[in-house]
This record gives structure tokens, sequence and C-alpha cells, in this order.
């Protein structure tokens, strides 16, 4: 997606705040023809009028002001990079109105790619060019941002800092215009959507399926992958939202937590595991069987050490740690392992007759499982009508 030129947005807003193109000429400086110049090709981008020309001034319409809020929104995120360079410089727009989008994006790729090459083929782009961008922001921010060497780049803690705030900027200006085109009845955009084990078996899927029901024009990407990973790129803009199992602590500043339903883990096998014979199981014959556990520093983890810990038992050390539902499922079916698991996760294998769910009691080994989002962005109505598909179908 196009998205505008920062020097575009900053005119916007300065045009919404002054009501007037000759103001907004003399703060730049342009002239009053170029300010006109600036905004019909904002206009083009976003693909709709956004100020009504009077004899009294100029002004947002509707869809002006949707746009520009969501821009306002955009702009403060990369207001925080002054301060991060130095906190005397907090809210200095001066630095901000000298970056553009080439740099931005730039800057941001080789801090996700620690390396100038890979970065240019993420941007589709020459080595020269993104490297030559990053001198040149450096040189805007009077900051050196990375290390080299000759295995790449290592960028400093500011560098990723910054590379945070210019993720969702230029996810705020996407969803700035998604805005607009809901508004006009033509939702489209991206929905971008992080699914751990759990969710990713049925309850995103089904969410999907009935949000597209109502916005077929949606693009939807579901990603899987380490929680660790996922949060970056929430951090990033490159998700909208996690749907999975809940941390705590909740593990960053700057996301929130909302608990969708509580989900217990059970004990699952093959369907002709020798422990399906058995009557009465009790957690003391789990004890020396082989697991498949969950990956370590993960809240499944956490419950499969605690259970054998609470009973005073002997925590297995014979493991197969594993994450993946699709691993999972052939270890078990190739061997006697046990996993821990929601049933729900198989409730298509056991009811093929593939997996099956042992008869016993697992205490303390609820998760809460909901939606981990940004804090302070605004989702769009696609985004929303998810979240509350998700609450809907949580059971």
């Amino acid at each position: 997606m196009q998205v505008p030129s920062i020097r575009q947005l900053f005119i916007a807003l300065d045009i919404d705040k002054s009501k007037s193109l000759s103001a907004t000429a003399k703060h730049f400086p342009m002239s009053q023809s170029a300010i006109s110049q600036s905004v019909k090709r904002l206009e083009e981008i976003v693909g709709h009028e956004l100020f009504q020309r009077t004899s009294s001034g100029v002004f947002t319409n509707e869809l002006g002001g949707i746009f520009l809020s969501r821009c306002q929104r955009a702009v403060n995120r990369l207001q925080f990079i002054p301060s991060i360079l130095d906190e005397s410089k907090k809210h200095n727009s001066s630095l901000i109105r000298k970056f553009n989008n080439t740099g931005l994006r730039c800057m941001a790729a080789s801090v996700e790619a620690g390396s100038f090459s890979v970065a240019a083929t993420m941007l589709s782009l020459t080595q020269p060019t993104v490297q030559r961008a990053v001198n040149e922001f450096e040189m805007q921010c009077d900051c050196r941002f990375f290390n080299r060497s000759s295995n790449g780049v290592e960028p400093n803690w500011k560098a990723r800092q910054i590379a945070k705030h210019i993720g969702v900027y230029f996810r705020e200006i996407e969803q700035a215009i998604e805005d607009v085109h809901d508004r006009c009845g033509l939702t489209s955009g991206y929905l971008r959507i992080g699914a751990l084990p759990l969710p990713s078996s049925s309850l995103v899927p089904e969410a999907v399926v009935k949000l597209l029901d109502k916005y077929p024009d949606i693009r939807v990407q579901i990603v899987d992958g380490p929680y660790h990973e996922q949060l970056a790129s929430l951090l990033h803009g490159k998700l909208d939202l996690i749907v999975g199992a809940l941390r705590n602590p909740i593990p960053s500043r700057e996301v929130q937590q909302e608990t969708l339903f509580n989900e217990p883990l059970n004990v699952i096998v093959r369907s002709d595991h020798p422990l399906t014979c058995s009557s009465g199981l009790t957690l003391s014959e789990l004890e020396d069987i082989e697991w498949i556990a969950p990956r370590a520093y993960t809240p499944a983890r956490e419950l499969f050490v605690q259970l054998f810990q609470d009973q005073g038992l002997q925590v297995p050390h014979r493991v197969v740690e594993c994450s993946s539902t699709i691993a999972v499922r052939g270890l078990l079916m190739m061997s006697d392992r046990a996993a821990l698991l929601p049933a729900r996760q198989v409730e298509l294998d056991v009811k093929q007759g593939l997996l099956c769910v042992l008869p016993i009691e697992l205490p303390s080994t609820t998760r809460p499982i909901g939606i981990t989002r940004l804090i302070g962005v605004k989702p769009t109505s696609a985004q929303e009508y998810f979240c509350e598909l998700l609450r809907c179908n949580q059971v």
C-alpha cells in the first residue's frame, strides 16, 4: 500500500489546525500553490477528498477528520524518536520533518534483518540504497545506530526502540486509509493475526471465516511461531494482535491482555496407548512415561513442571520439547509418549479415533487464553469485529 510522505502529513495536519493554505505556506515555508499540490497528491493516495475549500477557509470534511485523527496518532509515534535520542529533544518536530519514508523503512528493516543486504531484499531495493538511507538517517539524528562488522550490522538499544515506533507509525497510516475506505463502505486492508497453538486449531479459523463473511475484501494473514517472535512483531506493527495463552507477568508495558476463557490441560496419547487400558489412573503412573513437553518458559511448560512438583513427584526429564502441533501429533501417533495439551486442540483427532484424552484430573493446570494488543492503538472496524467474534466463540 502506498502511504503519504511525512511532509504531506505535516502539511495536512497544519491545514487542519490553521484552516488556511496561506498560513500553512508560511509555516513550512512553501508557496501556496505547492501546498495545494501536496494536498492534492495526498488525496490521490487516500482516494478521496479530505478538505473542503470555502471562502472563509479550508476545513476537513468527515473523511478528512477520520483520516487525520489516525495520522496524528501516527505522528505521535515518531515524536518518541527525539526523546529516545536525547530526553531534552522531546517533542522536537523539526527533527521529525527531516525524515522520509525510505529512510524510516530502511532503518526498521535493517534493525529487523541485522544486515543491509537482507534489508535490501526485504524492501526490493539495492544494498547501496539501503545503506545510504540509513547513513542519512543517522546523520539527521546525529547518532550511530549500528555496529558494522563482516557478519552484518548489530543494532544498538536506541535503534531497536526507534524501529518499534517506525513500524507502528506505518501501520497507523495504513489503517488511516483503511478507516476512510471503511467509512465509504469499501472495507479492505489487512488483518495480521498472531496465533499460538490452541487458537490456531479452531478458535481463530472459525472467527476468520465469519469475519470474511462480513468483510470479504479483508486480506487476512495468520502467523504462527514462538511467542517471543510474535510479541516482537506486535511491538513493531507487523501484527495487529496475538491470540493465545496470556503471560503473567505481562511481558511488556506496551501491550494489554484480555482474557477470553480459561483452558484446562489434559494428558493426550495415541488411541491404542497402553495407559488407555488402565482404570483409575493416578499422577504417579505418569511419572515414568516419556513426554512431549511444551517449550521452556511458556505458561504450559510451567504448568507441566508444577503439576508434578505439587504432587511431590519427580519432574520427567526424558522429554521431547516441541511447540508444533503437527510434530506433536506425529510423535504421539508413532510412540508411547504423552503430551500435555488442551483437549480442544486435538478434538478432531480424538473424534477420528487417532488420539485419546486420558481420564485423569490434573489440578492447577488451567491457563488463561486471550487477546494481546498494543496499548494506545485504535483498532479498525474489522479488527474490532474480529475480536468480538473471538469473544462470542470462546467456548
